[in-house]
């Protein structure tokens, strides 16, 4: 299971978001495998699935222009500003899970 913003489902759902990254200690995504997608952590409810086509870790900093579309369809400038707004706590450039990933449907 994934979680996103709801501001993100739509964005999945029309295949604009195909990234996303998160702070993971661990690897906890593998390629081929199918996860459901969610807002809430504790619900029944969700947003359909999604196929994982990659994972790599890279830098928080090290984000192409190309990769920031991928995430939204943002700038990387864009891109970054968000990050932070969400993650207020981040170091500056951490190390990162970048999983590329695919609508699949409800």
């Amino acid at each position: 299971m994934f979680l996103f913003k709801p501001v993100h489902i739509q964005m999945i759902k029309d295949g604009t978001k195909t990234q996303t990254r998160r702070l993971w200690k661990k690897q906890r995504a593998k390629v081929n495998a199918i996860h459901l997608f969610k807002t809430q952590m504790i619900t029944t409810v969700n947003f359909g699935r999604i196929e994982i086509l990659d994972v790599r870790q890279e830098n928080l900093q090290d984000i192409t222009e190309k990769d920031a579309q991928a995430e939204g369809g943002y700038t990387r400038e864009e891109y970054l500003k968000l990050w932070f707004e969400i993650n207020p706590k981040s170091e500056q450039n951490p190390k990162l899970f970048v999983i590329t990933f695919k609508y699949l449907g409800a």
